[in-house]
This record gives C-alpha cells, structure tokens and sequence, in this order.
C-alpha cells in the first residue's frame, strides 16, 4: 500500500511538471521537482532525492520567485541532513535564512529553523520504517529497549483499539511466569 501511494505521488507530480514544462513556467516546474524530492525524501531515497533538488535549484535560481528558491534550500538542508553530510545542510540553510531576512521576513525565518530542527530531531532519534494502514509500531525508550527478556508494556490510549490492540484488564500476580 505504502508503495502504490509514492507510485502515485511520482506520478501526479511528473505529470504536473510536464505541464508546467509544456506552459514554458520554469518556477512552477522547478517547484514541482523540489516536491518530487520531497517525495523520494519521504521515501528514504537520499541519493534520488539530491539529485532532483540539484535540478529545482538550478531551475528556480534563475527565477524571481524566492519562497520557492527558500523552501527548495530547506528541502537539499533536510536531505543532506540525512545523508550524514551536517557541514553542507547548514551551509543550504544558512542560504535560505539570508534569502529570507531579505526577502520575506522573521515568519518565514521562524518556521525554517523549526523545520531543520525537527528534521534534524527525525535523523537523530529512532529509525522509522514505513507502515501500511492498519498496522502499529512500538518504539521502546532507550532505557528499557535493550532488554531482550521485557515481557510488558503499560499502554494510556484507547485509540489503539483501530489496530487491533485491545483493552485487557490488568491482572496482578504475586508469581512469576
């Protein structure tokens, strides 16, 4: 399921770019190329998606429309970011923020730090691998999960029914099992 939706988001976005393509508008194509990055990005495909955000960047460097050009740089910072290469991620945002203070102003500046942080956040803490509907996945803290003999889990949250995990009452027992 989850590689029939990227299917589709490869091509609805390649069909978008065509047009744009055929339209002769060079932004819109170069943002369409920065989405399709995002796309492989979403799809932990590194090394795609650097080469796509290398082809929007040449394209929307050459055009005036620079919250395009800022959310394109944020995109190379969070791939880079992902491909263990720290020096030039902050180098793409430092660009994107300088673009930024001159162009559109502390707003838009607040939510590109937000974003690289969070994308640093994403690099740095559990690895997450793509779920299909209807399935569920348990990260364990650090501090219990390299136990290999855990045998429970205390779970707050009644959402969890959706996925088949349902509610058992609580049995104490003074024996160990």
């Amino acid at each position: 399921l989850v590689t029939e939706k990227f299917f589709k988001a490869h091509s609805s976005i390649e069909n978008a770019a065509k047009i744009f393509r055929q339209l002769k508008d060079k932004t819109r194509e170069g943002y369409a190329l920065d989405t399709k990055a995002s796309i492989y990005f979403a799809e932990s495909k590194y090394g795609d998606a650097l080469q796509t955000v290398e082809k929007a960047l040449t394209i929307l460097r050459n055009s005036e429309n620079s919250a395009y050009l800022v959310d394109t740089l944020l995109t190379k910072a969070k791939i880079l970011l992902f491909l263990d290469n720290f020096s030039d991620a902050v180098e793409c945002l430092i660009e994107a923020v300088n673009i930024t203070r001159v162009q559109t102003g502390a707003a838009t500046l607040n939510r590109l730090i937000s974003e690289f942080e969070a994308a640093l956040n994403a690099k740095n803490g559990p690895r997450k691998k793509p779920l299909d509907d209807g399935d569920f996945e348990l990260i364990l803290p650090q501090s219990i999960g390299h136990y290999s003999d855990y045998r429970g889990v205390w779970i707050n949250n009644t959402r969890l029914e959706d996925v088949g995990l349902l509610k058992v009452p609580l049995r104490l027992s003074s024996k160990p099992r």
